[in-house]
């Protein structure tokens, strides 16, 4: 026919004398599985109409060039995406894919194919760049595509690969690819409205990384887009150094900030919300930041969602300055009284409206997380989840000593399918202690009120760790109300009974999950735990630690009966070596039986039985001495805590797996142990020594041979170091821990420690009496990011005040005691205020002119454990002050338990 040619298609990517393909007939894509055989010519024979028709390239070559008269055309290109190309020219169908789909593109552009040109952005938008994809499968494919696109252009479609990048920016940053994305489209998603993370300091980071071979001034540019009053306190003292942060002249966000341009990044893509550390962060904030975002598109339906939400708190003291403040960001509805507002229309009385007052503004937000954030209040938290983000699966209070169970109450109106909710607190200490004065209660003033439960239907996971307040009746409503739980932490509950841990387990025989350390369980508990054993057990960690109401028997009975475990604690309760060697399970993979009656044949006998065991604790055992076996075996063990008998494993046993290697009381180490450290314990990264004959060459000899070492902690040695070991010490360490160790170590020293480890975030120095005030200088200007400080027994550090440690903003737990009379009276109330995120503060009278001033209530702000050490002077006849030696008398412990404080005389020195 005269309106066919014969097209020659040759791949570009193959020499001319390879194998040909004819194609004869034009069937309906026939001819594209020959393809596959990959050979690199192919003669077909095609419409020369139907190409001027659909492709400027063909048309201008049939019609201003020697091809118009020739029945014989050769085209050059990728054969894949030329095949695929002619198949939409052809037959009007196209193969599009992630893979392929930049390469469509530009043969696409290049043979003039509008048609393929709109068909590859349709599938573009609607497919590929759609949240329905999986995303790390896509993201590796936008930067070729948005370059692609750039230079074919095509706007549309560079602008959809901006704004993917921006919605699946956390999948860009933690992957592999980041360096990969051309700067300009970087930069773009940076700018989107659309970018969604889930907290400012994981943007932080990706920009850091991103820009590390860029300019400065590029740099700084994208830094200036991070909202720095949302990057925790902790983790930009610890960028202290880093000049582009340092260029802004940003200060660190210690108050709520009052700009509300400010708020938080939120889009209807924002799937986690992590604010954890950001006690800045208010109820009032979190409002602000959902009515000033993107996805405010109706004010209106808001305010009357939070109206109709906060008529149960009408009577509130705290609701009305609230919705006040609420009412006041609307300036069209500034004019309209309350009762007007309250009279509003439903989303879903308007007429030509869908439905909507069932749908949550933040309707694909799953997980929020506000760990450390005391200054959010309860009842306002409640009403912004149930007027915001209803379909919440995770919620995460952590540390925020200010919700109290009984925020359960309501949590299952506001998000009916939460299915994990975390309400820990810090553990108290009282149970390390002999109790010299009963404890006295008092109620801190709080405006959160007790409700009626609702049901969670959905809620698999609780932790109440720390929640001293809870009761029995309490925990059986949460038992009633609560039906699908299958994991629970109840540790540090010391108010809940046995008899009242053995009803909630009788009605959750499925538990896979129960942590119940420091609490009173026991037989009636065991009895419990036996019976769900009876029908189907799953329970695969228990934690009973410290549980010393459990007998020996009891615990027998539990181990031979149940044999899911793969997780189990033990330590300081009443174990003995029938419990191990009679237990029925195989799979455990830790075992923490510190300070138990067993002995090393029973250990040794669990370490055979249990091949999957990581992680072993047996310090504190006695029993251990007559330590057996273990001879010439590898373990696999990964972590190791130990004392008596330890020497057998570690003088025939192989551990090349070992990350942490914690060794106390009884483990007689010799020096050829730890000169063959580094070689035997390569990928060592947390040492831990107490009560060890150790010298100075050879632990220096063994810390410097040590690479990945990040903890290094060492306590009462038998015999002072000089401290020569400090100079092996590098950048990589993070913990530092010299309890009784180094009495001789100088200011000198301790700088010298700061020019090679300056990424430290706990220091604990005891017994250092050569140090003096300078020591404060020279800890705050090299480590401003320590979330722990202890300094005991140091010297005359404090003798001239603390003040310069006021600017550690990201303390969390900070000991001072004998370090110098020089902290005034104030300290505690200062540190509440300067340290926004300190949890736990130990002091000792000895250290002030008279007694410290206590928070009043509702002054807390973050703290939640207050200890101050009291001393007494004996007569000494080695000392000519008048006064005698100090001896300690007592310790007063003030403890914060949600709406609760409660006071304790205790004997020890916590």
């Amino acid at each position: 026919m005269e309106d066919e040619v014969i097209l020659e298609l040759r791949d570009s990517d193959c020499d001319e004398g390879g194998a040909a393909i004819h194609v004869a007939a034009m069937e309906r894509g026939d001819w594209i599985p020959l393809l596959l055989a990959r050979k690199c010519k192919v003669f077909l024979r095609a419409s020369r109409v139907m190409l001027s028709e659909r492709s400027s390239y063909f048309r201008s070559l049939f019609s201003n060039f020697r091809e118009a008269h020739s029945d014989h055309v050769v085209v050059t290109w990728n054969l894949e995406v030329l095949a695929n190309i002619l198949q939409g020219i052809l037959f009007e169908r196209l193969d599009v894919a992630p893979c392929s789909v930049a390469d469509l593109l530009e043969g696409a552009t290049f043979f003039g194919c509008d048609s393929i040109i709109s068909e590859c952005q349709v599938w573009i938008a609607s497919d590929m760049l759609s949240c329905s994809r999986d995303n790390q499968d896509v993201l590796q494919y936008v930067p070729r595509l948005w370059k692609v696109a750039t230079e074919t252009g095509v706007p549309t479609i560079a602008s959809a690969c901006a704004r993917y990048l921006a919605i699946n920016f956390e999948d860009a940053g933690s992957g592999e690819f980041l360096e990969n994305i051309p700067l300009l489209l970087f930069q773009a998603a940076v700018n989107h409205p659309f970018l969604t993370i889930s907290s400012e300091r994981n943007l932080f980071q990706a920009i850091l990384r991103r820009c590390s071979f860029e300019t400065r001034d590029c740099a700084l540019e994208l830094i200036s887009k991070v909202r720095m009053h949302w990057v925790p306190v902790d983790f930009l003292a610890a960028q202290s150094d880093n000049s582009l942060l340092n260029s802004h002249n940003r200060d660190l966000p210690l108050e709520p900030p009052e700009i509300k341009s400010a708020g938080l990044r939120l889009s209807q893509y924002t799937k986690i919300l992590d604010l954890t550390g950001c006690q800045q962060v208010t109820d009032v904030i979190l409002f602000d930041s959902v009515l000033c975002s993107p996805i405010n598109v109706e004010g209106e339906y808001i305010l009357h969602s939070f109206l109709n939400s906060s008529s149960r708190y009408s009577n509130s003291s705290a609701s009305g300055p609230f919705l006040n403040h609420l009412v006041s960001l609307y300036p069209l509805q500034e004019e309209r009284t309350q009762f007007e507002l309250m009279q509003l229309p439903s989303v879903s009385e308007e007429v030509n409206k869908p439905d909507r007052s069932g749908i949550p503004l933040l309707n694909s937000l799953r997980v929020l997380l506000l760990g450390k954030c005391w200054r959010v209040r309860p009842e306002e938290l409640f009403l912004w989840i149930k007027t915001t983000c209803s379909s919440l699966q995770q919620l995460n209070l952590s540390q925020c000593p200010q919700f109290s169970a009984f925020f359960l109450s309501h949590l299952a109106s506001a998000c009916p399918f939460i299915e994990v909710a975390d309400f820990s607190r810090d553990l108290s200490v009282i149970h390390l202690a002999t109790v010299k004065k009963p404890c006295t209660g008092k109620l801190l003033t709080t405006s959160y009120k007790k409700g009626s439960w609702d049901t969670h239907r959905y809620l698999v996971e609780l932790h109440l760790t720390g929640h001293t307040e809870l009761k029995d009746s309490e925990l059986s409503l949460i038992s009633k109300k609560c039906p699908s739980i299958s994991a629970i932490s109840l540790s540090g509950c010391s108010n809940l009974s046995d008899s009242g841990i053995a009803k909630f387990l009788q009605s959750h025989p499925k538990l896979r999950l129960l942590r119940a350390a420091i609490t009173a369980f026991g037989f009636q508990s065991v009895c419990a735990l036996l019976a769900a054993s009876d029908q189907e057990c799953n329970l695969e960690v228990l934690d009973l630690a410290y549980c010393t109401g459990l007998s020996a028997g009891a615990l027998v009975r539990l181990l031979t009966r149940i044999s899911s475990f793969l997780s189990l604690s033990l330590c300081y309760t009443n174990l003995i070596d029938d419990g191990l060697f009679l237990s029925c399970g195989t799979s455990l993979e830790t075992l923490n039986i510190r300070g138990t009656q067993v002995t090393g044949a029973a250990i040794s006998y669990t370490i055979r039985k249990n091949f999957k065991l990581t992680s072993l604790n047996f310090r504190d055992c006695r029993g251990a001495f007559s330590y057996e076996g273990l001879k010439e075996e590898k373990l696999d063990l990964r972590r190791l805590k130990a004392g008596w008998g330890v020497a057998h494993i570690l003088a025939n046993a192989k551990l090349p797996f070992l990350q942490t290697l914690h060794l106390g009381l009884g483990a007689q180490i010799t020096s050829t142990f730890l000169r063959e450290l580094p070689s035997r314990c390569p990928q060592l990264q947390h040492l831990s020594l107490s009560l060890q004959d150790l010298l100075d060459d050879e632990l220096n000899h063994a810390i410097a041979k040590l690479p990945f070492l990040t903890t290094l902690k060492l306590r009462h040695t038998l015999q002072p170091l000089s401290g020569k070991f400090l100079e092996s010490l590098t950048s990589n360490l993070v913990s530092l821990k010299l309890e009784d160790v180094c009495p001789s170590l100088t200011n000198a020293q301790l700088a010298s420690v700061a020019t090679s480890c300056k990424g430290l975030r706990q220091l604990s120095l005891t017994a250092c009496r050569w140090l003096d005030s300078g020591a404060l200088s020279i800890i705050c200007k090299a480590w401003p990011a320590l979330s722990e400080l202890k300094l005991e027994d140091c010297g005359e550090a404090t003798r001239e005040g603390a003040a310069v440690l006021l600017c550690l903003y990201g303390l969390q737990s900070l000991t001072l005691r004998h370090n110098g009379a020089g902290l005034p009276r104030n300290f505690i109330m200062d540190a509440s205020y300067q340290f926004p995120l300190l949890r736990c503060l130990s002091l000792d009278s000895c250290d002030t002119s008279g007694h410290f001033n206590t928070p009043q209530d509702g002054n807390w702000r973050s703290i939640s454990t207050i200890k101050i050490a009291y001393c007494r002077h004996v007569p000494s006849a080695f000392c000519f002050e008048g006064r005698g030696r100090r001896v300690h008398r007592h310790t007063e412990v003030m403890e914060r338990g949600g709406t609760t404080l409660r006071t304790f005389i205790v004997k020890e020195r916590l």
